[in-house]
């Protein structure tokens, strides 16, 4: 299993505000089933980044096209998948 950093940037913050709900209750099953290791927006509230671990980038792809903020036009301004290599781990 590989992990990937998605960082994201928001558009439509208007858009992305109706469609939160179920965006989070989205990331809330890909935690709960494992996919989803961390995630949350930036301080300043211009995207997020969210940690997953998944066999592929195409595994991955599969899961991040379900999300509701990537199925709304306008939520999202970019989206991007960089592989990540983890060093330091606490606990």
């Amino acid at each position: 299993m590989a992990i990937f950093a998605v960082l994201t940037t928001y558009d439509n913050r208007e858009e992305r505000d109706r469609v939160r709900p179920s965006h989070r209750a989205f990331l809330q099953e890909q935690l709960d089933r494992g996919a989803l290791i961390s995630g949350g927006p930036f301080a300043d509230d211009s995207g997020a980044l969210l940690l997953f671990e998944a066999e592929s980038e195409e595994a991955l792809q599969e899961i991040v096209d379900q999300d509701p903020y990537t199925q709304n036009e306008g939520c999202l301004g970019s989206l991007t998948i960089r592989e990540w290599n983890r060093v330091f781990n606490r606990g």
